[in-house]
């Protein structure tokens, strides 16, 4: 069953689990900053802290109440399977998207059929990385880092999807490979794109509680 209602053009996926005024500025952030047509498709993992009331309280987005924690990469597996539209990206409740950011990243994609993804460029505002001027560079096997990518649906359903053995941020460089893979260009924005409140990277009690079993 198709899950998006509201946009076929551009759907984004925002998992979550108990960050409510996390989520809350990175859902405005998305309203406030995104003049494409677009569709939020936030899914909860069993919040206990008011997200799965306030989700049912906004008719502007769609909530996906999974109920337990599987990890980021497979809670946007599981819906992107039942998603349909031309554009898709997944988004953290602990970013915060600047003005225009989605916007350039699909007006690339319509520009050059040859590109299967766009990385947006990230700023971490707290955690080691805060003195770094953006978030993100080549590992070491001489694969780009793309962190927060605006993608293709159809290329990224045509390598799988984001392959959920890996955690965290390991899957950026396996997704950016698949897509050189399968002979599709990936590029990153020039300008600063997303913010990273990693504000949580700093605190050792929220680091710890972060890493739950199922990542």
């Amino acid at each position: 069953m198709k899950i998006n209602q509201k946009s076929d053009y551009l759907v984004i996926l925002l998992p979550t689990y108990n960050r409510l005024d996390s989520l809350k500025r990175s859902l405005d952030s998305i309203q406030k900053n995104t003049r494409c047509s677009h569709e939020t498709i936030v899914i909860d993992g069993g919040s206990t802290d008011g997200t799965i009331e306030y989700l049912k309280s906004r008719n502007d987005l769609t909530p996906v109440f999974q109920g337990k924690l599987i990890g980021a990469a497979r809670a946007c597996n599981e819906v992107w399977k039942n998603v349909e539209c031309k554009y898709t990206a997944p988004f953290a409740d602990d970013e915060e998207c600047l003005p225009g950011a989605f916007d350039l990243a699909v007006n690339i994609l319509e520009k050059n059929p040859d590109i299967g993804m766009v990385g947006l460029k990230i700023k971490d505002l707290w955690g080691p990385k805060k003195t770094m001027s953006f978030n993100g560079g080549v590992f070491d096997p001489g694969i780009l880092c793309m962190s927060q990518p605006v993608c293709r649906t159809d290329a990224l359903k045509a390598i799988g999807y984001i392959d959920d053995r890996f955690v965290s941020y390991r899957a950026d460089a396996d997704i950016t490979a698949s897509f050189l893979c399968s002979g599709k260009t990936v590029v990153m924005t020039k300008k600063l794109a997303v913010l990273h409140h990693r504000e949580w990277a700093e605190d050792p009690q929220k680091l710890k509680e972060s890493k739950h079993p199922s990542e």
